[in-house]
């Protein structure tokens, strides 16, 4: 029991580590707006971040002796075309068509679809202050995007609420093997299938009448796409960053956030992201925060709230008991 309680309260560390790091993601990958081509960093981060995290999982599969089966290799190839060939793709079509910060809104919202294919998929309980957080989460969201005053069009909304989905089941279909292979493994193997897919996809569009068919589909950000060009001693610096801290270890950590806690809780990453990510673009970038931004990040920081009151007062409560 007290092992258990000692593991969800890392999980809650981890949960807060991993909003700190995806919400540098935005300001990261905006400072190399136009020195890569979107499909280049995308599958070159994706790749790195797998990288930097396989020496640690070959080191994880020797010492528990796991060996990877062929349902397993089908069972990463298949998330890691969700999460990374078809959810990163259409998260960059979504940036093309649509503010930055609409998308952002409603990217936080894969919480809600996460919490909800955990309770079909997992059989993870909806404690009532989840159901009230995510309600919270919903009208940040609503409030952040201002439904009656739209400014972004049906095909970014459609290519954002894609993506949104798409990540929020990664973190509920993660847990189907972590138990196997552990958090490292499980995120490294993930990385790896869904980048070598996209990087396939890619390369068949270097041919020509591939790329063709590419352009007439609205799918031009797969023809043609440079891989070594762009490279600076800035730029690679800060694609290092991406790849190392916002890729793998962000992946590795919403990933261990699972397995410590639950696929329901480890999405509550996503409450706090926005708070955090708005601060840094405030602190660093100069950007301004209007006012109904500011109300819709107080419902994100309200949903927060709700559930991590109630969770630090039970740890508590449990620590005193078995203390006593």
């Amino acid at each position: 029991m007290e092992q258990t309680l000692d593991k969800r309260r890392i999980g809650y560390i981890l949960i807060a580590i991993a909003a700190v790091t995806y919400s540098t993601t935005e300001i990261a990958i905006g400072s190399l707006n136009g020195v890569f081509a979107p499909m280049q960093l995308t599958v070159e981060r994706v790749l790195g971040g797998a990288l930097a995290l396989l020496p640690f999982t070959v080191r994880d599969l020797r010492k528990s002796k796991v060996r990877l089966t062929r349902g397993d290799a089908l069972y990463f190839a298949l998330i890691g075309f969700l999460t990374v060939a078809l959810h990163m793709t259409f998260l960059q079509l979504a940036i093309m068509n649509a503010s930055a910060s609409a998308v952002a809104a409603i990217y936080s919202g894969n919480a809600i679809f996460a919490a909800i294919a955990a309770y079909f998929i997992l059989r993870e309980p909806l404690r009532r202050r989840n159901i009230a957080a995510l309600a919270l989460e919903l009208i940040g969201i609503l409030i952040l995007v201002d439904p009656f005053h739209p400014q972004m069009s049906m095909t970014g909304f459609v290519h954002t609420m894609l993506a949104t989905v798409l990540f929020g089941i990664y973190g509920v279909l993660s847990k189907l093997r972590i138990e196997k292979f552990g958090s490292i493994a499980t995120s490294c193997f993930a990385l790896i299938f869904g980048g070598a897919e996209l990087l396939a996809v890619l390369l068949l569009g270097k041919l020509a009448p591939v790329a063709a068919f590419y352009e007439r589909i609205g799918l031009s950000i797969y023809a043609d796409v440079p891989f070594f060009t762009g490279f600076t001693l800035r730029s690679t610096l800060i694609f290092l960053y991406i790849c190392v801290v916002v890729t793998g270890c962000g992946f590795l950590l919403m990933t261990r956030a699972v397995e410590y806690t639950s696929a329901t809780e480890a999405s509550f990453i996503y409450f706090a992201k926005p708070v955090i990510a708005t601060i840094f673009a405030a602190v660093l970038m100069g950007d301004k925060v209007t006012l109904h931004h500011a109300i819709g990040l107080c419902f994100f920081a309200a949903a927060s709230l709700v559930v991590l009151i109630p969770t630090m007062r039970e740890l508590r409560a449990h620590r005193a008991q078995n203390g006593s």
